[in-house]
């Protein structure tokens, strides 16, 4: 308080002194409240984006699927995994699979069964399904000696 504000002798003639000014850190603290909301709000949009269609687009990604079937067509569970990638993914009980966030270009897939593996080499295009259609994987392998 400056002493310009601090009270004078003819203020405590009643004996009561008026109440003090109101502090100013009531609006600091709606302040810093909204601020908090608006960066909430941004980073929930920004997450939103990053698993949005739109954000694949942009980052050149696109996804390839299909079916995983073993010599006598019958669906098996494999392991699909993107060559030179962290990108993994794993067929489901009627072998089919779907690996999303791929980056565009022309990529390497691995179908794993155990320790056998097929590669099918595709074109990925950005935004776009690559089908691969039925892939054979052969589940048993004959040692020549």
């Amino acid at each position: 308080m400056t002493l310009q504000d601090s009270p004078s002798l003819e203020d405590f003639s009643d004996g009561v002194l008026s109440p003090p000014p109101e502090k100013p850190n009531k609006k600091r603290r709606i302040t810093n409240i909204m601020a908090g909301l608006l960066v909430l709000i941004i980073i929930l949009l920004g997450i939103n984006f990053a698993q949005s269609n739109a954000f694949s687009e942009i980052a050149g990604q696109g996804k390839i699927s299909g079916y995983a079937v073993d010599e006598s067509n019958q669906p098996i569970l494999v392991d699909i995994i993107v060559f030179g990638t962290n990108i993994r993914a794993v067929s489901d009980e009627n072998g089919y699979f779907e690996v999303e966030n791929i980056p565009s270009g022309r990529q390497s897939i691995i179908i794993a069964f155990g320790l056998i593996a097929t590669e099918e080499v595709v074109i990925v295009e950005v935004g776009q399904n690559t089908e691969l259609g039925t892939i054979t994987v052969l589940t048993e392998t004959e040692i020549d000696y």
